[in-house]
């Protein structure tokens, strides 16, 4: 690595990485070209400013060439990719239930992410309540995916190398650009529906340019702590991207209305509870909150169970028996 590209990453007066240098830069990283040391200054230099449009693409192509694939016989709609790295604290934790959902109308639904994260409810942890549990193989993930519709994929299996540069937060007390990158990966060579999940506004504007250069299929919006989750209290605004085009599915709900009046959530944001709730939630007993309600049809609509958003959401409306979605 040149000193160069290293002091460029920290004078905030210099432009940021181009998408090659940083593909190069973030290539040799995953490689296992670059030391120890010198991968945390790099990481460092990377969370010391948001990472450009620009940089950002850069990562993801050098992260794509070191990842699985993964090749099913037939697809009758859009698989679903969900990257979940962080965990909640402050919430329920609730992608997995939207994951479930997912699969439970027929869609192909691959979630990959850290098994661990201190601090957090992970959705493994969640999923491990549930009796799903992480494949240990390629072969496991197909099997999963062919028999139930939903895999739950480590990181470690679906791309190691990244796992290994998303594991050292732990040893620098920050998130690095890993999980940010993840959120783009997809093991069914561009045929996924990816759910891109925002920090906030500003992210999401960021997020969008990037979707839209890159001409990914994904539903993008505000998640919750860094999971791939509407706020049940409070639906964000929901985007739909495909082939370079940007669609609105979805205005941001204003606050105070029926979602925050008529929801009940988890009592805690354990594990355990936060898993039995989502069995009643499936089972019919509690009702689905309806910003869930909403992704939900989104994401039918984006992987292509119907051809007709409207049609979407009163297919959600009905199976659920939840009529806000309507």
């Amino acid at each position: 690595m040149r000193p160069a590209v290293l002091k460029q990453l920290v004078d905030s007066s210099q432009p940021g990485l181009s998408a090659d240098q940083a593909q190069l830069l973030f290539s040799c990283l995953l490689s296992g070209d670059i030391g120890e040391i010198e991968m945390g200054a790099v990481l460092t230099a990377l969370a010391m400013r948001p990472l450009s449009v620009a940089t950002l693409n850069g990562l993801i192509n050098a992260a794509q060439s070191h990842q699985r694939t993964i090749n099913l016989s037939t697809f009758q709609t859009r698989p679903l990719v969900i990257a979940s790295h962080t965990g909640t604290a402050l919430q329920a934790n609730l992608m997995p239930l939207l994951a479930l959902l997912a699969a439970r109308f027929g869609l192909t639904v691959f979630v990959h992410g850290t098994l661990e994260s201190a601090g957090t409810t992970t959705s493994a942890a969640i999923f491990r309540e549930l009796d799903v549990l992480p494949c240990a193989n390629l072969r496991a993930v197909s099997h999963a995916l062919e028999s139930h519709g939903i895999a739950w994929v480590p990181s470690a299996l679906f791309s190691p190398a990244l796992m290994q540069t998303d594991a050292l937060r732990h040893r620098l007390g920050f998130l690095n650009c890993a999980h940010a990158v993840a959120a783009h990966l997809d093991p069914f060579q561009g045929r996924g529906v990816r759910l891109v999940a925002a920090h906030d506004a500003t992210h999401a504007e960021q997020l969008a340019q990037l979707l839209l250069l890159r001409g990914e299929t994904a539903l993008l919006f505000e998640g919750v702590e860094g999971e791939a989750f509407a706020n049940p209290l409070q639906r964000p605004a929901i985007m739909y991207f495909d082939a370079g085009v940007q669609h609105t599915l979805f205005s941001e709900e204003t606050p105070g209305t029926h979602s925050a009046r008529h929801t009940r959530l988890p009592e805690s944001s354990d594990a355990r509870t936060t898993a039995h709730w989502t069995e009643e939630v499936l089972a019919g007993r509690i009702p689905l909150p309806s910003p869930i309600s909403h992704l939900l049809a989104c994401c039918l609509y984006a992987a292509g169970y119907s051809k007709d958003f409207n049609q979407s959401k009163a297919m959600v409306a009905v199976r659920t028996h939840h009529l806000a979605v309507a």
